[in-house]
């Protein structure tokens, strides 16, 4: 793969060159005697694209086979030229095609606006939909007060063992980084959240790197209302240059037991929720809306 498809998330990749080379491969035992007798074919996926987001290959540089086969020589090596950005597969079997989808990918389109999810119809212990973990454990689960209501709840009970440049509490983040709060109404975010234990729950829009957070964190040891073992309602609704949220319907008005970060965000973001540390919390009824 080129540098340009390989940097890695964790540091700098060194940028090198890359072109063609011819690669020796030496066969032994069943698969020489095999390509002897049968031949080896090759099929071949060029992956260079514009890497937009949803942009694949088109098809006609995927799973395409090569029409002269390998030929194995005396010393029972095959020689094949191998490209940047294209994945091989040699293989003695002559048949093969690239498939077709039973159901094609639908056209792109905004993610729908307002959404509610109650996890009710979602599979116990299974990620919950359009949610993708950054940090601890989010699952769907029975809630342990009302068996037949789901919730998402964040189950992982341990710091984990850090590496990398980053080590946080439990944190996920919801849909695609395309939601924008410039309508008239700006953006809201809702949900029932409740803490098994102390904790500063987060919950917000981010536009990602150092900074892009704007949203409201609630501290239970410190925030009037917001105490454990209990759902609290909470909003947030975002708007270019300003913020406002409710806890149990209440105004929430920036006094010194509740952290606000950020002022207003415009677009591009996507929806994260936090805590500060490893324990129990209960996610349902969350809603979006303009």
């Amino acid at each position: 793969m080129t540098t340009k498809n390989s940097v890695c998330a964790r540091g700098s990749n060194p940028q090198m060159n890359m072109a063609t080379e011819e690669l020796t491969l030496t066969l032994r035992g069943s698969l020489l005697t095999a390509a002897k007798a049968k031949g080896l074919t090759v099929w071949y996926s060029n992956l260079s694209s514009t890497n937009s987001l949803g942009d694949n290959p088109p098809g006609e540089q995927v799973f395409q086979k090569i029409a002269k086969p390998l030929a194995v020589d005396s010393s029972g090596s095959v020689k094949l030229a191998v490209h940047p950005e294209e994945i091989y597969t040699i293989t003695t079997l002559k048949t093969g095609q690239k498939g077709v989808a039973a159901m094609p990918s639908p056209p792109a389109k905004p993610f729908p606006v307002p959404f509610t999810q109650d996890f009710d119809h979602e599979n116990i212990s299974a990620p919950p939909k359009y949610w993708y973990d950054q940090m601890g454990a989010w699952e769907v689960q029975a809630d342990p007060s009302k068996p037949d209501n789901h919730i998402m709840r964040q189950v992982s009970p341990v710091w984990p063992a850090c590496w990398g440049y980053a080590c946080t509490g439990p944190m996920t983040y919801f849909g695609p980084k395309a939601f924008n709060a410039s309508g008239p109404k700006g953006f809201t975010i809702s949900l029932d959240v409740k803490l098994e234990k102390d904790a500063v729950f987060g919950i917000g829009g981010s536009t990602g790197g150092k900074g892009g957070f704007v949203g409201l964190r609630l501290d239970s040891t410190k925030q009037a209302g917001f105490t454990v073992g209990q759902f609290h309602k909470v909003t947030v609704t975002l708007k270019p240059g300003s913020m406002s949220a409710t806890l149990d319907g209440k105004p929430v008005n920036g006094q010194p037991d509740e952290v606000r970060e950020g002022g207003g965000i415009k677009d591009g973001f996507y929806i994260e929720m936090s805590l500060d540390r490893y324990v129990m919390a209960d996610v349902d009824n969350f809603q979006l809306s303009v």
